[in-house]
């Protein structure tokens, strides 16, 4: 069974960031990235990784898609990975 199966209220705002850039290959490229590495956060992780919440949040740009939205553990998960030295920051 993928995580998938148990779906979070986060991945209907995945599915809307999708939607508004153009479905799947709209936000791929907005992130620059390719249409695989963002179908695997609907169909094996059900959500948007963490370190990626605040590109995607930028790269559709709609007041409804936030950090917290895509992501409700983001206040406590955002700021461990953005302390990081290891993560670019926006």
């Amino acid at each position: 069974m993928k995580i998938a199966d148990f779906e979070s209220p986060a991945i209907d705002w995945l599915r809307l960031a999708m939607s508004l850039c153009g479905a799947q290959p709209g936000l791929a490229r907005r992130l620059g990235k390719r249409r695989t590495f963002v179908r695997q956060w609907l169909h094996r992780e059900g959500e948007a990784p963490i370190e990626y919440v605040a590109l995607v949040a930028q790269a559709v740009d709609d007041p409804r898609v936030t950090h917290f939205t895509l992501r409700p553990d983001w206040t406590v998960a955002g700021r461990r990975i953005y302390s990081s030295p290891h993560v670019a920051h926006i």
